[in-house]
C-alpha cells in the first residue's frame, strides 16, 4: 500500500528470475516513480513473471525498461490492472542490443491512460497479447518501432478512446479473432496471421 504517494512497490535492478504472485499493489503515486512493478535489470537473461496480481490506483502498472544489452523475458498472466494514471504495461528496452520477449494473457486492463504500450528505437520487442479484456482506457494497445513485432489473439477491446495503433513501422498483427468494438477510434492492424 503506497497511500497515494509511494514510489516503486517492486523495483528490480539485478536478478535472474523474479516471480510476483497472489498480491495486490495499490496507491503508489509518487512523483515520477509511482509504479507497481519496475523491471529494469542490468544483467542479461533476466525474467519477470506476474501472476494473479491486482494493481490499482498507481501511476503505472508494470514498467519494463531493461538495460542489459541481452534478453529479458516477461510473462503477465491473470492480472488486473485498473485505475492507473499512466500505462498498465509499458515496455521500452533501453540499451543497444537488448531484446524483450513479452506475453500478456488472460488479464484485465481497464480505466488507465494506455492499457499496453510498447516502443523501441532499434532494440527488438516480441509481444504476444492473448485473451485479455481491454476497456475504459484512453488508449488500448499502442506499439511503435520498426523492430517491434506484436500479435493479438482473442482479445476483447471495447470502450476505449483509441483501441489499437501502430507507428514508426511497428508490426501489429491479428489472428482474426479479436473483438474490437465501441471505441472512439477502433484503429487497424498492419497485417494478419493465419491460424494453423
Amino acid at each position: 500500500e503506497g497511500f497515494g504517494q509511494g514510489g516503486r512497490a517492486v523495483n528490480i535492478l539485478q536478478a535472474g528470475g523474479v516471480v510476483v504472485r497472489n498480491s495486490t499493489v495499490r496507491g503508489f503515486r509518487g512523483s515520477g516513480t509511482g509504479n507497481a512493478i519496475n523491471f529494469a535489470p542490468a544483467n542479461a537473461g533476466s525474467s519477470l513473471t506476474v501472476e494473479n496480481v491486482t494493481m490499482t490506483a498507481n501511476n503505472g502498472g508494470i514498467v519494463v525498461v531493461p538495460a542489459n544489452g541481452g534478453l529479458a523475458t516477461v510473462s503477465v498472466n491473470n492480472v488486473r490492472i485498473t485505475g492507473n494514471t499512466d500505462s498498465g504495461v509499458f515496455i521500452q528496452p533501453v540499451n543497444v542490443g537488448t531484446t524483450v520477449k513479452a506475453t500478456v494473457t488472460d488479464s484485465l486492463l481497464a480505466d488507465t491512460g494506455t492499457a499496453l504500450a510498447a516502443t523501441t528505437s532499434g532494440n527488438s520487442i516480441q509481444l504476444l497479447v492473448k485473451d485479455n479484456v481491454i476497456t475504459g482506457n484512453s488508449n488500448g494497445v499502442v506499439v511503435a518501432g520498426s523492430s517491434l513485432s506484436s500479435q493479438l489473439v482473442g482479445n476483447r477491446i471495447a470502450g476505449n478512446g483509441i483501441a489499437i495503433a501502430a507507428a514508426s513501422g511497428a508490426n501489429l498483427q491479428s489472428y482474426g479473432d479479436n473483438v474490437i468494438v465501441a471505441n472512439t477510434t477502433n484503429g487497424s492492424f498492419t497485417g494478419s496471421v493465419v491460424k494453423q
